[in-house]
């Protein structure tokens, strides 16, 4: 399975709406090599104090990256954080749908890739061709959203702060191609293809885009401002 892109949809009621769509992916970043200090399997320990916060980069695991652990207030699964908590809560609520035999309105479609880490070609890229081959259009589409931050966590403010995601950064990736004359090390140029793609590189670092506040991030900095005192 590890090599196919996923797409679920259940039908509503209603096929004048326009569908909903829910976005995962079920790949991970690899965890590399690193020793394994405890190799426990079936470690469920809710109960322990937690760990302070990770500040330090770690030289080994202290369970397998795998394990699914829960010890030490964390739990050690490679993807808990991304995204797998979305995935399996979409594929329960779902189930839940089925099992109770209810049908929403709206077509709802799920779509998870498998290749998002390294940059989704084969996955959402060969699905969104598909839905658009299909003349498909959704409502809404909602991926993978921000955290939950636990009452302290943003100082000033007194309770839970749900962060919400309403865009994704972009990012530009270019090829540069330079040219120079060749020549014995003994005799270089006065310019090499390297002094060039230097100077490249400089004037793309010293003229970067400039950083911008959205609309709706504005709203969410009002929205929890209010809650935070004057200071």
């Amino acid at each position: 399975m590890h090599s196919y892109g996923l797409v679920f949809k259940l039908k509503g009621s209603n096929s004048n709406l326009l569908p909903l769509l829910f976005l995962s992916h079920y790949d991970v970043v690899p965890p590399g090599s690193a020793e394994i200090k405890n190799k426990s399997e079936h470690v469920f320990r809710p109960s322990d104090k937690p760990l302070p916060p990770v500040s330090t980069i770690a030289e080994d695991w202290n369970y397998a990256p795998f394990s699914g652990a829960v010890a030490d207030g964390r739990i050690y699964g490679r993807g808990t954080l991304d995204m797998k908590g979305m995935l399996f809560s979409l594929l329960e609520a779902m189930q839940k749908i089925l099992l109770d035999k209810e049908r929403p309105e709206r077509d709802i479609y799920l779509a998870f890739g498998f290749d998002e880490e390294v940059g989704g070609e084969l996955g959402a890229s060969k699905i969104a061709a598909d839905f658009k081959r299909k003349g498909l259009r959704f409502e809404a589409v909602y991926d993978e959203g921000g955290l939950i931050l636990e009452k302290g966590s943003v100082k000033g403010i007194h309770s839970d702060v749900a962060l919400i995601g309403c865009a994704e950064k972009g990012f530009l990736s270019l090829k540069v191609k330079v040219k120079g004359l060749g020549g014995h090390s003994s005799m270089p140029p006065s310019e090499t293809a390297m002094g060039k793609a230097a100077v490249i590189m400089q004037r793309l670092e010293e003229q970067q885009m400039k950083p911008m506040i959205s609309p709706l991030i504005q709203r969410f900095f009002q929205q929890i401002g209010g809650s935070m005192p004057f200071v």
